[in-house]
């Protein structure tokens, strides 16, 4: 089967040139830098499967790794990351494992998914965060297969020291997940320290060597090419393959569409913060039939947002999601935001947990000032694919209410960059303008060295009965929103 025919009966849309050359390429890139709302999800995950079921070449698909490592850094991704992929599979017939479809808004949504091992030739889908069970894939480990997870929960156990399992068992995810894998790092905007762990655990591959081959690919939207490069071993990392939009896909009208959207930019005039303001603003601007997202940079100021709302009794449903929601909640809100909106629309107002990945438009945003990339994320959430005449985006200028508890938890320095580029485009369509590079650094990370891996590999405790402390090679985070 070619790749046009198989991605088309998998997503039911016929592939874009670069998702055809991505699949059909001798090896997948190091980095995948592709505009927010074309398709890169779809792009690697159907690409690794048909590499490994349906290529022609036999050389292909036995040096195509057998488990897909599907990186996130944050539970939201992972969720709906993980049931496009469990629809993928489902309509290739390669799903191991009972499956529950229902219709939502004329679109397919997983109900229910229980995985199995039963049929050797299926493909399970393994999601690895806190709450969900893991379906046993380490007692299979010549079956191919897809591993999702939180950089939580995949980093640790590539560390020999995985959070939430049995110490006993680090060892064996430790090698599995070191070998025959294709590790993709999605997001990587979002990672912090995890995404220089990521850097240094290629390097380390390289350097020490695996029993079977592994690579890492990264993948953002805004990414900076410097934050991929390693401290110990630059060599063994060679140079990046690095890939991009073709020509040819700048001519395909849907990708046009996306990048020339309509997003109208505007600045919030209200001096100092006031939540009654922001309200009056937001339901001004909200249109029926369509969604307002909002999003703002802690969780103590959304909750008192939404509760303004709420007083103001309005016609739109609203919404909130963040990540202090326990897991069940917070996916059946999810799945309420991502339905068709009802003829008074729907107004989300949310934290950081919406501004990546999540798959989702809005025809109204407005969003706090934060880092430069976090912001190009959230622009690309209003008028996603350009099917409104007339997207607007409000943001909310913190540095210039003079209070500076409203920055944390990002410092000045980091929010202050795209500001200026902000303040010049009052008025003017986003969609039409080039972006400043992403000059956010990684240099407050603590950064994983050999000593470290090497003393990893020993899974006793100190003196003082403590296995070492991994997680700031994890997350550094400063608050969890």
């Amino acid at each position: 089967m070619k790749f046009p025919e198989f991605f088309k009966n998998s997503t039911g849309y016929e592939p874009y040139p670069f998702q055809e050359l991505l699949a059909e390429s001798a090896t997948f890139p190091s980095v995948i830098d592709i505009p927010t709302g074309i398709g890169k999800t779809a792009s690697v995950i159907l690409a690794w499967l048909w590499r490994r079921r349906f290529h022609e070449s036999e050389n292909v698909r036995q040096s195509t790794p057998r488990r897909l490592v599907y990186c996130l850094p944050m539970r939201a991704l992972v969720e709906q990351t993980r049931d496009n992929a469990l629809l993928w599979l489902e309509k290739e017939g390669l799903l191991g494992g009972k499956i529950n479809i229902v219709k939502t808004g004329g679109t397919d949504k997983v109900d229910y998914y229980q995985a199995s091992w039963a049929e050797k030739d299926k493909i399970v889908v393994t999601t690895l965060m806190g709450g969900e069970e893991d379906y046993n894939w380490d007692i299979y480990p010549e079956r191919d297969a897809i591993i999702m997870g939180t950089q939580d929960m995949l980093l640790s156990r590539a560390l020999n020291r995985g959070y939430g399992m049995n110490r006993y068992k680090w060892p064996a995810h430790f090698g599995l997940l070191n070998n025959d894998c294709l590790w993709i790092m999605d997001e990587i905007q979002l990672m912090g320290s995890g995404l220089t762990t990521s850097v240094q655990l290629e390097a380390f591959r390289k350097h020490y060597g695996t029993a079977k081959s592994t690579q890492t690919t990264w993948m953002s939207a805004t990414i900076n090419q410097n934050w991929l490069n390693s401290i110990d071993f630059g060599v063994e990392l060679g140079d990046r393959t690095i890939f991009k939009l073709t020509a040819d896909d700048y001519k395909r009208y849907g990708i046009r569409k996306v990048l020339s959207s309509n997003k109208t930019l505007k600045r919030v005039k209200m001096d100092p913060y006031d939540y009654k303001v922001l309200a009056d603003e937001v339901l001004k601007e909200h249109s029926p039939g369509t969604r307002t997202l909002v999003i703002l940079n802690t969780v103590d100021r959304a909750v008192k947002f939404y509760r303004e709302l709420q007083k103001k009794k309005p016609a739109a449903e609203i919404i909130l999601i963040h990540s202090h929601f326990r897991s069940q909640e917070r996916s059946s809100i999810l799945k309420r935001f991502l339905e068709k909106p009802g003829n008074n629309g729907t107004i989300a107002v949310s934290t950081q947990v919406l501004e990546a990945g999540v798959d989702i438009s809005a025809k109204t945003l407005f969003t706090e000032l934060a880092p430069w990339s976090s912001m190009v994320q959230r622009f690309g959430r209003c008028n996603r694919y350009g099917e409104f005449d007339d997207g607007k985006i409000f943001w909310i200028d913190l540095l210039g209410l003079g209070d500076d508890n409203l920055i944390p938890p990002y410092v000045r320095e980091t929010i202050s960059e795209g500001r200026d580029f902000l303040i010049s485009k009052e008025g003017n369509n986003l969609g039409e303008e080039i972006f400043p590079l992403i000059n956010a650094s990684m240099n407050d990370v603590d950064v994983i060295r050999p000593k470290d891996i090497l003393e990893l590999f020993n899974t006793d405790t100190d003196l003082t009965g403590q296995d070492i402390d991994i997680s700031r090679f994890i997350r550094n985070d400063r608050s969890s929103n």
